[in-house]
């Protein structure tokens, strides 16, 4: 467990903030129990907001809320089949909020997402952080409040293997960069969409033991 210690005058933010970075990064593994009080010991603050932290977590689907005989939290240890039903999703997401935002008339601001991130260098972090913002563009320009934040939680839990990518997929910055370069939205952008999903769906097995190589 490599958790850095705080320092906040709003404990339970700065503790969703801590474990919410580091359980996306890969810090905290899939499949590593969270314990209260080795987690408060580690951040250097009380149980009580570490407890909250992950109560809230939970609620969000980032950790698995164990319930029954054995209780507790843990980051999921995703499989090549839960992946792909990551993927699925993301894909659903975007492209209802695509629909939505050709129906609103609205500006989809897909290159201006990629600027100022793969012009930095098309490193893993770099191409990870591209593709979240590219995305989060559409799901703004659909205008759903409730499916931006659905997908803002399934954004979270695809966002280590965005990070493992790279080992396993080629091309990845020209990809998004073509993605962009339909703006305009319509069928074509739907359409790549859909291959973009389609290339994580065919290796989603690779994907799972990329992250696991890598200790995430």
């Amino acid at each position: 467990m490599q958790v850095v210690a705080l320092r906040s005058r709003d404990p339970f933010g700065a503790v969703l903030e801590a474990l919410r970075g580091q359980i996306r990064g890969g810090q905290l593994p899939p499949g590593e129990p969270l314990i209260v009080m080795d987690l408060a010991r580690a951040l250097g603050i009380s149980a009580t907001p570490v407890r909250e932290g992950l109560a809230y977590l939970a609620g969000e689907g980032l950790i698995d809320g164990r319930r029954g005989r054995v209780r507790g939290y843990a980051t999921w240890r995703l499989s090549a089949a839960d992946l792909a039903d990551l993927y699925r999703l993301h894909s659903s997401n975007v492209l209802f909020a695509l629909a939505e935002a050709g129906r609103r008339g609205a500006r989809l601001g897909l290159r201006d997402a990629l600027d100022g991130v793969l012009d930095r260098g098309s490193d893993a972090g770099a191409l990870a952080r591209a593709a979240e913002g590219l995305f989060d563009a559409l799901l703004l320009a659909g205008g759903n409040g409730v499916a931006r934040r659905a997908h803002r939680a399934v954004a979270d839990r695809l966002h280590l293997a965005r990070l493992r990518e790279p080992a396993v997929l080629d091309h990845l910055a020209e990809e998004l960069h073509g993605l962009a370069a339909l703006e305009a939205g319509g069928v074509l952008l739907a359409q790549a969409v859909r291959t973009y999903h389609r290339r994580r769906l065919a290796e989603a097995e690779p994907l799972v033991a990329a992250m696991v190589r890598s200790g995430g």
